[in-house]
């Protein structure tokens, strides 16, 4: 089972840039990491990101490929295990990209892959002890050529290269490439997750959005909750009906942030299911029990949205789609002045 935990230690590091020393910050345990117990499904553990920056990896045996350099802008696990087993990550993108793994909090050791899974996507085999250092891991993912693009990280159990037996760079030498094992197929038109129906019908229809869409946000008033207690991807919490509450098609370059959040004078949670078949959820990020779900460089897809509940209560809600930060973070112009250059939310009219 996967959980969201926070926790409170801090880990500074220096990591040398082309010309500059940069600080590089390290998540520590004020910050949101997700913990994977052992046997965790489903396999495997799923995050979108964004790979590359401005910050030339240097730290041996890893010295190619860039990162960000923004403080915090990396996947930190905590993988509960017992006794001596090892761990995988790998990535793909349409780009050429390269992958940088700390394992530990205070002794690290350092692990990295160019192109180990064929077709210029990296894997990172890494052994993991019986120590509770040894639990953590610190995930960049990078491009080889300065670039950012949008990438899917992947955290297994079990080897993507099908048992291959080959090991990775961990001296920093990309190894041949084994023969590619395909990327996990994304969920069936109508699978059953549990009691969750992935593609059935929409209790609220289906909404097609493009990248830019107005009015933002797109609302749809609905009544939230259900008979099914969520238990898929890391998600554990709240009731919510078998189908979803709302289908959405999104169009888009992959360079825009997409938002789901929630409204309702009771405390409501939502459930997505993302065009690569993972899971994303919240409880109240947005603040007043209302969740959130931000979903960076959101690719193009299928997206089933569920809103739930806590217990057999049902409660009206508004569910919002946006491409603008509902806390006030980014997408808009909000100075508190009023611009009249700006879009209109509802759009214009000629009369």
């Amino acid at each position: 089972m996967l959980r969201f935990v926070v926790a409170a230690l801090a880990l500074l590091l220096p990591i040398q840039a082309a010309s500059q020393e940069v600080e590089f910050t390290f998540k520590s345990m004020a910050d949101n990491y997700a913990t994977l117990d052992e046997g965790f499904g489903p396999e495997p553990h799923t995050v979108i990101v964004e790979a590359g920056g401005d910050l030339a990896v240097d730290r041996p045996p890893c010295t190619y490929g860039t990162v960000s350099s923004e403080p915090f802008d990396y996947e930190m696990f905590k993988y509960n295990h017992t006794g001596e087993t090892t761990l995988y990550v790998h990535a793909e993108a349409e780009g050429d990209i390269m992958l940088v793994v700390a394992r530990g909090r205070f002794d690290l050791d350092w692990y990295c892959d160019n192109d180990a899974l064929g077709r210029t996507h990296p894997v990172v085999e890494v052994p993991l002890g019986s120590g509770s250092d040894s639990r953590w891991l610190h995930v960049w993912v990078g491009t080889n050529d300065g670039s950012t693009v949008p990438a899917t990280l992947y955290v297994s159990e079990v080897d993507p290269r099908s048992g291959s037996g080959s090991t990775p760079s961990s001296d920093g030498t990309p190894p041949p490439a084994p023969s590619p094992a395909p990327p996990p197929a994304s969920a069936p038109a109508t699978a059953s997750s549990g009691d969750i129906r992935v593609g059935a019908t929409p209790t609220y229809g289906n909404v097609d959005l493009t990248e830019g869409f107005r009015p933002d946000p797109y609302t749809e008033s609905l009544t939230a909750g259900g008979s099914v207690e969520v238990n898929h991807g890391g998600c554990t919490y709240g009731n919510v009906a078998s189908s979803p509450d709302l289908d959405l098609d999104y169009t888009t370059s992959g360079g825009s942030t997409l938002y789901f959040y929630a409204e309702a004078e009771n405390d409501v949670t939502l459930l997505v299911n993302l065009p690569d078949g993972s899971w994303v959820c919240d409880d109240d990020g947005l603040g007043d029990r209302n969740p959130v779900v931000a979903i960076p460089n959101a690719p193009t897809g299928h997206y089933d949205i569920w809103v739930g509940t806590y217990g057999d209560a049902m409660a009206s809600a508004t569910l919002s789609i946006s491409e603008i930060n509902p806390g006030g973070g980014g997408g808009g112009s909000s100075s508190g002045q009023i611009s009249i250059r700006a879009d209109p939310t509802y759009g214009d009219v000629r009369m």
